[in-house]
C-alpha cells in the first residue's frame, strides 16, 4: 500500500492510500492524468505534480514561475505539457484528459506562441528548461 499526501495551495492536505506502487502513481500524475488518483474535475483549479519519497508520494501544485509571469498557463495547459513530456501524442493526451483533439492542438498552438516556439519539441524543451514540467526519464529505455 502506498500513502499519498496531497498538499493543496490552501494549506490543507489529505492522506490517501492506494494499492499501486509509488513509481506508478508518480508517473501517472506527472504525465497529466491526475483524475486517476485525485478524481475527475472538468475544470481543475490548478495543476498537480508528484514526487516519490521512499514508499510515499507527495502531490502538490507546482510553484508558479516568478521570472516569466506573462506565460500564465492554465491547469489544462500544464496537463497537456505533462502528457507530451511523458511521451504521449496529441490524440493520447486528449483521450487521457477527456477533451477533444482539437482543444489539445489549439492549446498547444497558443502555448507555442506564448513561448515563441516553432515546434512542439521546442515548446517542450523550453518548458523543461524553465522548470514548468519535467520529462519522464524513467520511461526512457537504456
Amino acid at each position: 500500500m502506498t500513502q499519498v499526501f496531497i498538499f493543496s495551495d490552501t494549506d490543507t492536505f489529505q492522506i490517501l492510500t492506494f494499492s499501486e506502487r509509488p513509481e506508478a502513481i508518480v508517473r501517472t500524475i506527472n504525465k497529466g492524468d491526475w483524475q486517476t488518483f485525485l478524481g475527475f474535475d472538468p475544470e481543475p483549479a490548478h495543476p498537480w505534480e508528484a514526487k516519490r519519497i521512499g514508499k510515499m508520494v507527495i502531490v502538490y501544485p507546482p510553484i508558479p514561475l516568478e521570472d516569466y509571469p506573462q506565460l500564465e498557463l492554465s491547469p489544462r495547459d500544464y496537463q497537456i505539457l505533462q502528457g507530451y513530456c511523458s511521451g504521449l501524442n496529441s490524440d493520447e493526451v486528449a483521450y487521457t484528459m477527456r477533451i477533444s483533439v482539437r482543444t489539445v492542438r489549439n492549446r498547444t498552438t497558443v502555448m507555442r506562441l506564448k513561448m515563441n516556439a516553432r515546434t512542439v519539441h521546442e515548446l517542450l524543451a523550453k518548458a523543461t528548461a524553465l522548470g514548468i514540467v519535467s520529462p519522464d526519464l524513467d520511461g526512457i529505455p537504456d
